[in-house]
């Protein structure tokens, strides 16, 4: 017992999580040398392949998206209509002449961009801003009042999925969703059409999230009978039932977690770990789960009924060796443990950008950035480790063993590369 208390205490000092000065709401790559985090304050992160640095965009409103076709070609959209753009230098200001607050970004081209604004309640129609290359436009309707959910990129077309809530009786309130698709400035709606529903498996639940990535189209929401749903497109181009997790944490608030694709799969990242969906079941990870080496040696080293004072027969030794050097093979150092641990507190409504080579990366209310490759959770940015009185803290160091292709945590700004 003493043994699993140490290294709990251990843990409990090294990953308290620290206060950083912005939230983290979105985060996309064009690759894994070029990753942009945005957030609170105007504020944007970036990884430009050798290490993290916070750039300038001249916006002081929460930045909520950010997409772009390339290192060179890059948006940022947030509250009050703000939109800028990186051309590979600078950020620059985009006149939208809206005042809707901007929540997502897909796009095909640098010819074929579209940012959503969301709408003021479910009576209101989204709005909709493309951008052809040359002139950005909001003469594109839905067609349909709705919540936005976000956009995906289906090229050559769009995918759009709104929560929308009619009354068809005065005492009679029903969840009914929407996707619509987008070719040539043309909207197509599935599910609820604004009269009734004509796909009960889109239409019959209200759509909270959208995620897409690989080919694969994925939503998340709640249904007409109250329990949440997940659907994740098919080849054949109709949609499929997935269940939703029932061994989650207790603290996993689904209403702000992110939803992803990563591999072609569902993702959910909630506040103290993900849940994958793999081979037909979900396999969560939380730093509980991570640490389960040591909890089966405590639970090992009580079987012992050793009693207070008691000294062990050689056999007993023998066992208690045994169980510590196990449970230390599993565990890792300490400072692996912890940096572990702190990774995984990745807080409410964190946001998931999922590139195509594996595994995934989490932008979050900390300040952070995260990258998960396995069930392997390590800190590749902290806000805070920009400040040089800030370099001694766990989220600064190095990873002990970083993941493959992961980004080293900046430690000062003049001194930050990357592991070769």
């Amino acid at each position: 017992m003493r043994f699993r208390l140490t290294v709990l205490a251990a843990l409990a000092v090294l990953a308290a999580p620290a206060h950083a000065q912005v939230s983290f709401h979105a985060i996309w790559g064009s690759g894994l040398g070029d990753i942009w985090a945005v957030g609170g304050n105007g504020a944007a992160a970036h990884f430009s392949g050798g290490a993290w640095s916070m750039v300038p965009t001249g916006m002081r409103v929460e930045l909520r998206a950010v997409w772009g076709s390339g290192p060179g070609d890059v948006y940022a959209a947030g509250d009050g209509g703000a939109l800028v753009h990186w051309n590979g230098t600078a950020w620059s200001t985009v006149a939208t002449g809206v005042t809707r607050d901007l929540v997502a970004i897909a796009g095909c081209s640098a010819s074929d961009v579209t940012v959503l604004g969301q709408s003021g309640d479910e009576r209101e129609q989204p709005l909709v801003l493309h951008f052809d290359g040359r002139t950005w436009t909001s003469s594109q309707r839905l067609g349909v009042a709705a919540r936005a959910a976000g956009l995906v990129a289906a090229c050559p077309g769009l995918v759009f999925a709104g929560a929308s809530y009619f009354d068809p009786k005065p005492n009679e309130r029903r969840n009914v969703g929407v996707v619509a698709r987008v070719r040539a400035g043309t909207w197509t709606l599935s599910g609820w059409n604004g009269q009734h529903v004509t796909d009960p498996m889109v239409g019959g639940t209200s759509w909270s999230r959208i995620a897409g990535g690989g080919g694969t189209i994925a939503l998340m929401g709640i249904g007409d009978n109250g329990e949440r749903a997940i659907v994740v497109s098919s080849r054949a181009g109709g949609w499929t039932r997935v269940p939703a997790p029932t061994d989650l944490p207790r603290n996993a608030d689904l209403d702000r977690a992110a939803f992803g694709v990563a591999d072609g799969a569902p993702v959910l990242v909630f506040r103290d770990g993900f849940a994958r969906w793999v081979g037909g079941q979900w396999q969560v990870v939380t730093a509980e789960t991570r640490n389960a080496g040591m909890e089966d040696a405590s639970r090992q080293m009580q079987a012992l009924n050793l009693r207070q004072g008691q000294v062990p027969t050689p056999e007993q030794i023998r066992q208690i060796q045994q169980i510590q050097q196990a449970a230390l093979a599993q565990m890792g150092n300490i400072q692996a443990m912890a940096q572990r641990a702190m990774a995984l507190q990745l807080g409410d409504d964190p946001a998931i950008w999922a590139p195509a080579s594996g595994g995934f990366y989490v932008a979050t209310e900390h300040g952070r950035v995260v990258r998960i490759t396995g069930d392997d959770a390590r800190v590749a940015f902290d806000q805070m480790c920009l400040n040089p009185s800030m370099a001694s803290m766990p989220q600064c160091q190095a990873p002990t063993a970083p993941a493959s292709s992961m980004p080293t945590p900046v430690r000062r700004p003049k001194a930050a590369r990357a592991r070769p």
